[in-house]
């Protein structure tokens, strides 16, 4: 997911889960792997503040190395933490482009005479390599780099010094084997950002299973082995992306149509589905048995073509914004009628609309109950209790691809201590990307998702074990009549 704020999660709002540990061998022998007979990966919460709401286990190179990866389909590479963590290459590949672009010039010689300080190029980040040049940038046997001690760029390099064990990862789940399914890809350095989390690393290429048995693998499979994973935490070995890879030239490295390829599933599809008797993605397939109204309560909505400055329209999951609702009452005239995008992102944690629809809706929710807005500008609260504050305020629909999705007060109300947030947030990235939904997990838990990677289409439906949560899907103008308990 691009670097917005819609990796924001309520602090404290979930429990974190256990780490998960290496497959046991019972876990390998157990009939249907994960408890189940098909392409399942059996989910849970990942309950911290990146935004994870998906987490699940994958199994990696014949070694059947186990990950814990969170599944955003608002990313586009599959990232892992890996033993080039404990490595410099990146400060190497850095240097070898500095050295291509560096000017000639007698300044760029190194006076012996002057009085310098040995530092450890994996101490280095590759950045601070790009925004300095140094007098001498020869490296010695082991990886040296010497800096002149009247340089103000030293006095950088102790305190990256300082804080190097934070730029590079906490766990290392990839060992690399030098088999034959392994590949370098020789890449440059590939950055990316996954909420507050800074990773890093290069482009390989191995098997990534989805059983411990190694019989279920995307073989070839070409994904980022890190370097370096600051903010990522202990809890997570990485990311599988699974945004919309439209070039054939990325297809490789999506793992969906990977496993299509191998031969592991007939069709380029993954679903989720989470419900009190045990979440889960399903590879290939879906299952409208647990959609409430079955095949008729399953909506196939086309992709959103568009193009905001933070991310390529092609690589994200959005349908077509229209209009927002506020119990009854429509909110659309207030950006000049034209649609917009709304991204669906289980990456996500939040419910983020654009500004303006944002304003409309603190002026109705100041009308039934005192508002602080001030605390945070993202996002608004109130010191009643939110079942006290539910019994006020109103539904909010999303219309999206010609169908209105509605939450209730119940869902989009957060009670922390002492206070009730309201997790309807505003959207404050800005150009372009000023007017867009980001639909994360306050509606997604309770939808049963489908991504469709050979139509570009995404099929949503409320779980059938959400059919009392009050979210509802209906055409617009055609709201159900809701019964009130007596």
């Amino acid at each position: 997911m691009a670097q917005t704020q819609a990796k924001f999660r309520f602090k404290g709002a979930l429990e974190k889960e256990e780490a998960l540990a290496a497959p046991s061998e019972d876990d390998k022998h157990a009939e249907g792997w994960n408890g189940t007979g098909d392409n399942r990966i059996m989910l849970m919460n990942g309950g911290n503040e990146a935004g994870a709401i998906y987490v699940g286990k994958l199994y990696i190179s014949s070694a059947l190395q186990p990950l814990r990866v969170i599944f955003d389909t608002g990313s586009d590479y599959m990232a892992v933490t890996s033993e080039l963590c404990s490595q410099s290459r990146e400060t190497l590949a850095q240097k070898e482009s500095e050295e291509k672009n560096k000017d000639k010039g007698d300044e760029q010689l190194f006076d012996p005479n002057t009085q310098a300080t040995l530092v450890n190029v994996g101490q280095i980040q590759e950045k601070f390599l790009a925004d300095h040049r140094f007098l001498q940038t020869d490296y010695d046997d082991d990886s040296n780099i010497l800096i002149r001690d009247s340089d103000p760029a030293l006095d950088a390099v102790k305190k990256m010094e300082d804080n190097a064990k934070k730029s590079k990862c906490d766990t290392q789940a990839y060992a690399i084997k030098q088999e034959n399914e392994v590949k370098d890809m020789k890449s440059d350095f590939l950055s990316l950002k996954y909420g507050s989390a800074d990773l890093g690393g290069f482009l390989y290429q191995d098997k990534l299973c989805i059983d411990p048995l190694g019989s279920r693998c995307a073989e070839h499979f070409q994904f980022i082995a890190l370097s370096k994973a600051n903010g990522l935490g202990q809890d997570f070995d990485g990311i599988l992306g699974l945004s919309n890879h439209m070039s054939e030239s990325k297809k490789s490295a999506n793992f969906i149509q990977s496993l299509k390829k191998s031969g592991v599933i007939d069709k380029a599809v993954v679903t989720f589905s989470v419900n009190s008797n045990g979440s889960y993605a399903l590879f290939g397939d879906y299952n409208a048995s647990l959609v409430v109204g079955g095949d008729k309560g399953l909506h196939g909505l086309k992709t959103y073509a568009y193009l905001p400055e933070y991310v390529g329209a092609q690589n994200n999951w959005a349908l077509e914004g229209q209009s927002m609702f506020y119990g009854d009452k429509e909110l659309k005239s207030i950006i000049d009628n034209s649609s917009f995008p709304a991204i669906i992102d289980t990456g996500s944690s939040t419910l983020a609309v654009p500004g303006k629809f944002f304003e409309s809706l603190k002026k109705e929710w100041e009308s039934v109950v005192k508002l602080d807005c001030r605390s945070n500008d993202e996002f608004c609260q109130v010191t009643e209790q939110c079942d006290e504050v539910a019994k006020k305020v109103k539904p909010i629909g999303f219309q999206m691809g010609g169908q209105v999705f509605e939450v209730p007060p119940t869902l989009y109300l957060n009670q922390a201590n002492g206070i009730c947030q309201f997790g309807i947030f505003k959207n404050n990235l800005g150009g372009d990307s000023m007017n867009l939904y980001i639909i994360g997990e306050p509606l997604l838990k309770h939808l049963y998702t489908v991504y469709d990677f050979e139509n570009s289409e995404i099929k949503l439906g409320v779980n059938l074990d959400s059919a009392e949560s009050g979210v509802l899907i209906y055409p617009p103008g055609e709201r159900p009549v809701i019964k009130t308990k007596e």
